[in-house]
């Protein structure tokens, strides 16, 4: 299946290895965040003996670099190397609040990642900017079932359509018009509309008209656990509440 609208950048493996950098920038060192780390950017952890973390207490916190060096010194006689994990490893947690971090750690597809995110909002907001970017998932959507939003439809149709998420009144989507000019003041004129609904209508026009066959699809379940009503989009099309598809979810989006 074709995401058309991409999937979300932190189900990736990238996503992943930016999100434990931007872990350990926002909320500071920790040994579990190092380990993390360590696990999950293979860069982080070149040149970095295999047993570094030998003779360390799991409950140990290690919130600042000299409590790092104070434990891995302790711990020295238990690993192969001796000191080796102490100069390899240390030097990296003294410069890490900077964004230089990023550059030093990541590398390819998360390298690009990190700084798309950074363009989108200061470090400061780094969580929240991976949280809301999304990536192609690679697959090829002329050969496969598409699923993603009805205006990506709408713009590249499909022969066979099934729309779900058409609930009681979630779809069209209430009209959010709010006119800097009062009616009194237009008289006779009338502006473009920039209503929702109508837009929503609009793709769903556009979508029947260009497919050769289309299935409806509602919840008959409320979220408490009651009969959903026909909606009243689908009372206006003329549509029998038995002659609709199984339920559907993610209003509006279609599947193709």
């Amino acid at each position: 299946m074709h995401f058309s609208h991409g999937i979300p950048a932190l189900a990736t493996r990238e996503g992943q290895s930016c999100a434990a950098l931007a872990d350990i920038l926002l909320r500071g060192l920790s040994q579990e965040r190092v380990r993390l780390l360590l696990a999950r950017v293979p860069p982080a952890r070149e040149n970095i003996p295999l047993d570094w973390a030998k003779g360390l207490r799991r409950s140990a916190a290690l919130t600042t670099p000299r409590l790092w060096q104070h434990a891995l010194e302790r711990a020295r006689a238990k690993r192969a190397d001796g000191d080796f994990a102490e100069r390899t490893l240390l030097p990296r947690w003294w410069d890490f609040g900077s964004d230089r971090a990023g550059r030093r750690l990541l590398r390819g597809p998360a390298l690009t990642l990190w700084q798309d995110a950074l363009r989108m909002a200061p470090s400061q907001a780094i969580e929240l900017s991976l949280r809301a970017l999304r990536v192609d998932d690679g697959q090829e959507p002329g050969n496969i079932i598409v699923w993603g939003p009805a205006r990506h439809l709408a713009g590249a149709p499909r022969k066979h359509v099934r729309l779900l998420g058409l609930e009681a009144n979630a779809w069209p989507r209430r009209a959010i018009e709010d006119p800097l000019l009062s009616e009194h003041l237009l008289e006779d004129i009338r502006l473009p509309s920039a209503d929702i609904a109508d837009d929503d209508r609009m793709m769903h026009d556009i979508i029947m008209n260009q497919s050769a066959d289309y299935t409806l699809s509602r919840g008959h379940r409320s979220a408490t656990g009651g009969d959903h009503d026909v909606g009243r989009f689908i009372r206006t099309v003329g549509f029998a509440s038995t002659n609709l598809g199984a339920p559907g979810i993610l209003p509006p989006t279609s599947r193709a």
